[in-house]
This record gives structure tokens, sequence and C-alpha cells, in this order.
């Protein structure tokens, strides 16, 4: 944990400073006003991420024995900068998400079969930094590297079979790469498509009643966004987008913890729809 926090320190310092430099003009090669505009602004947007999340019995193949499926509300803000120091367009931004609410789980307690809905929390921080390379008058592609980090808490409610009143977190980086294509429609009109690729660092799960914390396998990370912005005025603009993230986690190995459990966490994929309707500040 106090490694993460020094990575993310290190890369928010990162950004920070790319986002202080004097903003990119139509004189350093970004000939179209709408992109610098929503490229140099602070967002914040309400979100309903369609979660789907699911355990298999014993590999990638295998079927899903416990699966939690549904929306979850909240928000995000970013701070997004587009900036020259030398090197035309550089590109920065920060995020951070927090979803929660109720999931349907559907699974079993040994024999037991049980389906009730489960409180969870996801919470994410995602940092890029890249440059902007133009295409035309009105077409800005921008290559980048990205860092985040997510996390998930679900917790059961207490019941005949889960008198203790079982919780689990998940947690995971990632880091990767990505290619923001953005296109001015008109003067006022732009539209962002957003792929990216990664590779999961040191997931884990905790689960506290079971005594049982470990390290789980990695994966590919994938995104794939799009988003359509509308400016309001000089200073403001709305946009509404929907973006899909896929992950999954490597079991963890067989271990038997001091409260006696024994056992692993089973190899699970995770899917998650998201879409959002904010605003932006434009600087």
């Amino acid at each position: 944990m106090k490694s993460t926090t020094r990575v993310l320190a290190a890369l928010t310092a990162l950004a920070t400073g790319l986002l202080a430099l004097p903003a990119s003009a139509s004189a350093s090669g970004l000939p179209n006003r709408t992109l610098t505009a929503i490229d140099n602004s602070v967002s914040l947007s309400f979100m309903e991420s369609e979660v789907g999340y699911g355990e298999r019995v014993s590999g990638p193949s295998s079927r899903y024995f416990d699966t939690d499926q549904g929306g979850l509300p909240g928000g995000r803000i970013a701070i997004t900068g587009l900036r020259d120091d030398g090197i035309h367009n550089l590109y920065a931004r920060i995020s951070f998400s927090q979803v929660s609410g109720h999931l349907g789980y559907n699974g079993g307690a040994g024999s037991t079969p049980l389906m009730f809905p489960e409180y969870s929390k996801m919470t994410d921080w995602a940092l890029r930094v890249g440059q902007g390379f133009v295409w035309g008058r009105d077409v800005l592609f921008t290559p980048y590297l990205t860092y985040g980090i997510h996390n998930w808490w679900r917790g059961e409610p207490p019941s005949v079979t889960n008198p203790g009143d079982y919780t689990e977190s998940y947690s995971n980086e990632y880091l990767g790469g990505g290619l923001l294509f953005q296109v001015a429609m008109t003067q006022r009109l732009a539209m962002s498509l957003n792929l990216a690729y990664a590779e999961t660092l040191r997931p884990s799960i905790n689960a506290p009643l079971l005594g049982l914390s470990e390290g789980l396998g990695t994966s590919p990370w994938k995104r794939a966004g799009v988003s359509f912005d509308y400016l309001i005025g000089r200073n403001d603009s709305i946009f509404a987008g929907a973006r899909f993230t896929t992950f999954s986690y490597g079991a963890g190995p067989v271990v038997t913890t001091n409260t006696g459990f024994v056992g692993n966490e089973p190899y699970s994929k995770t899917n998650i729809v998201d879409y959002d309707f904010g605003f932006r500040l434009l600087y």
C-alpha cells in the first residue's frame, strides 16, 4: 500500500506540473478551438455503472457459480490539460470516481443456494499522460500512458447462513497505454473515442471473517469508450458518454488461515459498462 501511495503521488505531481504549463493554442499546432477547450477543463459527471462479476469453478473456461450483477450510481471528477512547453500538446488527465449501491448476488454457501441484494462500493483513480498530434484541421490523435487504482468492497447482510456479516474487498492497479481520437464535428460539437490496454498489477482480496488476505493472478485490462461534448459558451460545456471495461483476477493459492479456513479465491471476471452525463468548466 505504501508503494502504491508513492507511485500515485509521483504521477499526480507529474500531471499537476503538466497542467500548470501554458495552454496549447492555434499557433502551436492545434487549429481547432473546440478540442482545445474540452481538453483544458475540470469536469463533474453523474455515473451509472452496470456491473457483471462472476467467479468460475476451475478456470477461465469453466462455468460461473457465484455472480454479482446490477447498476451502481455515483459520480466522477476529472482535471484535463493540453499544454505546451517546447513539445506541443502535452496531455494529462487525472480522475476520481465512486459508485455505490446494491448488486444482485446469486451464489451459495456450501450446498445452500443464496440470492439477495448485496451492497457494493467501487472507487477508481486514473491518470493519463501523453502527447496530441493534429491530423487535418479538426482531428486530434493522442497516444498516452495510463496508470490506475481500482477498489471494490462488497458486503453480504447478516442471515442464518451468514451470521458474521461477511465482507470482501478486492483491489488492483493497472499500467498500460491508450489512444484518444477526437473530432471537432462542428464549432460546438466534438466526439471523443478512447481505446486502452493495460496489465493489472498487484491484484488482491481481503476477507476478514475468513482471515483470508492473498494476492491474485494478473490479467489484461481493456477499455473502450465514446463521448460527445457540446460547448455552451466560452467557459462551459456539457457531455455524455459510455465506456466498457473488462479484466479478470487469476485464482489465488490454496491457504490455511488462522480461522481454520482452507481454500483460495477462485478465478473471476469483471465487466463494467459506465454511462455518464456531466458538465465541464473550461480554462
